[in-house]
C-alpha cells in the first residue's frame, strides 16, 4: 500500500536535521542534489534538500510529474544510469526534467506503508554502484527511524497539551460550581459548557455555542466584564453580564 503521511512534518522543526543528511548524500555519493521526500495528498514535501531553498515553495513538488514518483509506485529501490534513455515502461509514465542524469530512489516506509522517497540525483549519465546502493537503503533506515520520533514526539506534545487543557477544565470547575459558564481554550473553541446555562438562563445549544465569541470580544476590549445585549433566535434581546477569567495557560 502506498498512502499520503497524514501530518506535515515540515511544520514540526526537524527540516535543518534532514537538510544535513541531504548534503551528506551529495558528499558521500559526489552527486547533484538529494532528497528527502514525503508525500502530502498528491505532492512531495521534500523535508530534506541538499541546496536548501529558502522559499518553502521550493520544496513541493507533484507526485506524478517526478522521477521519485517510480521508487514511490514501485514500492523498491529505482535505479536509472539515464534517466532520458530509459525504457518507457521504467518511468511509470513521467518525463524527467532535462536537468537529470542519473537517478537513484529508495523508498520511505512506516509501518507497513510507502510514505516517501529518499533520492540521489547526478546532473549526467552515470552507474550506480553495489555499495551506492547499499549506502542509500541505510540511510533510508536511518531516516525512517527519525520520522517515527518525530511523529512520536509531535503526538505526546499533543497528549500533554491536552491534558493540560483537561487540567485546567477541571480547575475552572471546581470553582465555578452551579454557575452559569464557559471554557474556551486559547483559539476560542469552547471546550465545555456548564448545565447552568441551559437549566438558569435557559439557553439552547446554538446559544451557548456563540458565548466562546462574546466572551472573546470583551476580553480583546481589555475588559475583565462587560453587559451585552444579544440577539439570538430563541431569545431576541436578551441581556448576558459576561465576565472573563484566565485559568490556566491555554484556556
Amino acid at each position: 500500500m502506498v498512502r499520503s503521511l497524514d501530518r506535515n512534518l515540515g511544520d514540526s522543526g526537524c527540516v535543518p536535521e534532514f537538510d544535513a543528511l541531504a548534503e551528506s548524500i551529495v558528499a558521500r555519493l559526489d552527486c547533484d542534489l538529494a532528497l528527502i521526500s514525503v508525500a502530502q495528498e498528491s505532492v512531495f514535501v521534500a523535508l530534506g534538500h541538499s541546496n536548501a531553498p529558502e522559499t518553502p515553495g521550493a520544496r513541493i513538488s507533484l507526485i506524478e510529474e517526478t522521477v521519485c514518483s517510480i521508487a514511490f509506485k514501485q514500492r523498491k529501490l529505482v535505479t536509472l544510469p539515464n534517466v532520458h534513455t530509459a525504457p518507457a515502461g521504467n518511468l511509470c509514465g513521467v518525463r524527467p526534467a532535462p536537468r537529470i542524469g542519473g537517478y537513484i530512489g529508495v523508498p520511505l516506509w512506516r509501518d507497513d506503508d510507502v510514505i516517501g522517497v529518499l533520492c540521489a540525483i547526478a546532473a549526467a549519465p552515470r552507474d550506480w554502484s553495489a555499495a551506492e546502493m547499499r549506502y542509500v537503503t541505510c540511510l533510508a533506515d536511518l531516516v525512517e527511524s527519525k520520522i517515527d520520533r518525530t511523529i512520536l514526539r509531535d503526538e505526546q506534545r499533543a497528549l500533554s497539551a491536552a491534558l493540560a487543557e483537561n487540567d485546567a477544565v477541571l480547575a475552572a470547575l471546581s470553582g465555578a460550581r452551579g454557575r452559569a459558564f464557559t471554557v474556551q481554550n486559547a483559539n476560542g473553541e469552547l471546550v465545555f459548557a456548564s448545565s447552568a446555562l441551559e437549566t438558569d438562563l435557559g439557553l439552547g445549544t446554538r446559544a451557548v455555542m456563540t458565548l466562546p465569541a462574546l466572551a472573546r470580544s470583551v476580553a480583546v476590549s481589555g475588559r475583565d466584564e462587560a453587559t451585552l445585549n444579544v440577539d439570538l433566535l430563541e431569545h431576541p434581546a436578551l441581556t448576558l453580564h459576561v465576565r472573563t477569567h484566565t485559568t490556566e495557560d491555554g484556556l
